[in-house]
């Protein structure tokens, strides 16, 4: 210990933590990755959507809300009341999803009167209730119970079809009747159809052999189109017009007219993916369109069209692009979001995001070979020739611009931007490459099924590290085999330890690349599918139980899912800004309220300036009360600070000018979070700093 000097004073100062109401995460808009099953809308202006879970936004589409339950058929009454298929019964909610009521133990199509009449048609009877469901009266047998429908007349419709032929009925006494439409209809070969009425009693029905016009309430039909597209749907806007959904939007201002077709903001169709699963019309103008995991939103005025779509997908791999867009692949899609996730759009399929090359470009597998895109995902080219039948697991650039790609096969290689690749496999035990990674030197790390390997001559030769997991004994089609656990992740921190997933093991580290190995499992729970370094630092984990972190200097996980819930993070990846981003299994992308940049000390005089001087912290960890000493520094204004995890500053001091030699200051630290902690002195020359940690 450095004794006091006489002259030396001791201080006492309390430090506060910075504390925040927000949590840590924040969900963004998507992107969906599971198909739209359904869109409804309710009396406020607030729509529903069924993926594999249920969805409700308030603002178009912009943010979203996930409901407890998922019922399916949803119908909206005048009055804002839900009715839909819960469970195998139809249940009512009167709080727009949050809660539900079973009020009838039968299920099947749902129709929706203008006056609030509920029909449910079954395969033994068709139930009426114009009390939302307190009673029920039960008629007759309906003849078909495909598909039930009831438009701006209190004319009931049931539409059957299928490749052997089809049938549209009518009933105008609520159900009591029916009557097949013979009239200008014949359904021997129709299939893949859908109908819907406007106001003024106009009715189209769109099948593969033509569209047909209806301007009696569907007694009588004509002829007005011959397309012959597959997988149509039909909807009316609030002002009667009709749009109907194939391989495109069309559009009719009249009809029979002419139709106009709707395309997306970027050129495409807003249906061209997977066509108009769903169409609905509206309340307050225009349609939406479900083709997948998409939703296509043609504005009220008809003039223009965007994406949107429930965050709902599996967000395997995610990486961000010099301009500010986060890229996102999602159950074989790739999108792209400019404004931090607020919406995203679908640019390409099957693309699997891998790295950056030295130009900042995207680097990504495809199959067994490797493209790039330099415009952000619009345009895709590939480098050189197909590597490998295996698939392509993970890629790396080192600090001189060499690609380095992992395979089933081992180890490739490009010394010129992808032109040419060489296969290096030299001391490579094991050709089963699942992860790579770089340290600042250039060395090469390839984790395997089975060990780590080092190159350190850029991959032309392979040593195995000394670190090798332990194996299961299984039995399998009868036969015991041993089973390694391998490496799925390896990544550096800042401080240059050696970070390594072993599946169902857990995570270790190597402060010596790789001579020596320690477990930081304490804290983490879940299998790990994502790891993240991060100049401030921070290690992030994301596991099948949320996300975990390792603040800089620490070695214990952090529990970060605050606002998250817990959902299973898949993937990883940080902006230029030092917002990060988290892929889930099925909750979309969250993004963090907090940013995590190279941890720069406030007040620096210049990047370059080196740690000098010598300071103590004792006890290390502590509880409460801290000493910190310090040899006084050369500039003549001190100034102490503590620096939480983020490196953000949580408290100062400053020592009186006429105090020289050695320094010793006394602290309360019983108000801080059990975390790691930054002193840091400068002299506004310089700056000296040391890590403590606070654990109770």
């Amino acid at each position: 210990m450095i004794k006091c000097l006489s002259l030396s004073v001791a201080f006492v100062f309390f430090i506060s933590t910075l504390s925040t109401a927000q949590p840590l995460w924040q969900r963004t808009n998507g992107p969906s990755g599971a198909g739209i099953s359904e869109i409804a809308f309710d009396s406020s202006g607030g729509a529903f959507v069924i993926a594999n879970a249920a969805f409700r936004t308030v603002d178009g589409g912009a943010t979203w809300h996930e409901l407890a339950i998922t019922p399916t058929d949803i119908h909206t009454l005048h009055n804002g009341h839900i009715v839909a298929i819960l469970n195998g019964q139809i249940a009512i909610s009167t709080d727009v999803g949050a809660t539900w009521s079973s009020v009838l133990a039968q299920t099947g199509p749902i129709a929706i009167t203008l006056t609030g009449e509920i029909f449910v048609a079954t395969q033994s009877a068709v139930y009426r209730s114009t009390n939302e469901g307190i009673s029920w009266d039960t008629l007759a047998a309906p003849p078909t119970t495909a598909r039930f429908y009831c438009f701006y007349t209190s004319t009931l419709f049931l539409l059957t079809s299928d490749r052997g032929g089809g049938s549209l009925y009518r009933s105008t006494n609520n159900g009591s009747n029916w009557s097949r439409v013979v009239n200008g209809l014949s359904l021997d070969n129709f299939y893949g159809d859908d109908i819907a009425g406007n106001p003024a009693g106009a009715m189209v029905y769109a099948c593969r052999d033509g569209r047909y016009l209806s301007t009696d309430d569907g007694r009588t039909w004509k002829s007005f189109s011959s397309n012959n597209d597959v997988g149509i749907k039909v909807a009316v806007d609030h002002s009667g017009h009709f749009a109907i959904g194939t391989g495109g939007i069309e559009y009719f201002d009249s009809l029979p007219g002419p139709s106009k077709n709707y395309y997306g903001d970027d050129g495409r169709s807003i249906s061209s993916f997977n066509g108009s699963q769903v169409l609905v019309g509206a309340p307050d103008g225009g349609f939406w369109s479900a083709g997948g995991s998409n939703i296509g939103v043609v504005n009220a005025a008809l003039t223009s069209t965007h994406i949107v779509g429930p965050p709902t997908g599996q967000i395997t791999s995610m990486a961000p692009l010099a301009s500010g867009s986060i890229l996102a692949n999602s159950n074989g899609t790739l999108y792209r979001t400019t404004n931090a996730g607020d919406t995203w759009a679908s640019i390409t399929g099957d693309i699997k995001l891998l790295a950056f090359d030295s130009a900042h470009d995207i680097l990504a597998a495809y199959g067994g070979a490797i493209k790039r895109t330099s415009d952000g995902g619009n345009n895709w080219s590939q480098l050189g020739y197909t590597l490998t039948s295996t698939g392509i697991t993970s890629a790396i650039v080192d600090p001189t611009g060499m690609i380095y790609v992992g395979s089933g096969e081992g180890v490739f290689r490009s010394s010129d931007n992808g032109a040419t690749w060489d296969q290096l496999n030299a001391g490579l035990g094991n050709l089963q490459v699942a992860s790579l990674a770089v340290n600042a030197k250039g060395d090469v790390f390839a984790g395997t099924s089975t060990r780590i390997y080092e190159s350190t001559d850029h991959a032309l030769t392979w040593s195995a590290l000394a670190f090798a997991p332990s194996t299961d004994t299984v039995l399998y089609d009868s036969i015991t085999r041993s089973v390694s656990h391998g490496f799925s992740a390896l990544t550096f921190n800042t401080a240059g330890d050696l970070i390594a997933v072993v599946p169902n093991l857990g995570v270790f580290w190597s402060h010596d690349n790789g001579a020596t190995w320690d477990s930081i499992g304490t804290g983490l729970s879940g299998e790990v599918k994502a790891l993240l370094s991060t100049p401030s630092g921070h290690v992030f984990a994301g596991t099948d139980h949320g996300v975990f972190y390792l603040a800089a200097g620490g070695a214990t996980w952090v529990d970060a899912n605050s606002g998250l819930d817990g959902v299973p993070v898949l993937s990883i990846t940080r902006d230029a800004a030092g917002t990060v981003y988290l892929g889930t299994n099925g909750k979309g992308v969250y993004r963090s309220t907090l940013t995590y940049n190279r941890a720069a000390p406030p007040n620096a005089v210049n990047s370059s300036t080196a740690e000098t001087g010598d300071i103590k912290v004792y006890p290390n960890p502590m509880s409460a009360r801290g000493q910190i000493e310090f040899n006084r520094m050369g500039g003549s204004n001190i100034r102490i600070t503590i620096l939480n995890s983020l490196g953000e500053e949580v408290a100062a001091m400053t020592p009186l000018a006429s105090q020289t030699g050695s320094i010793t200051f006394s602290f309360d630290a019983s108000t801080l979070a059990s975390g790691v902690y930054t002193v840091r002195i400068s002299d506004g020359l310089s700056y000296s700093t040391r890590h403590f940690l606070v654990s109770r």
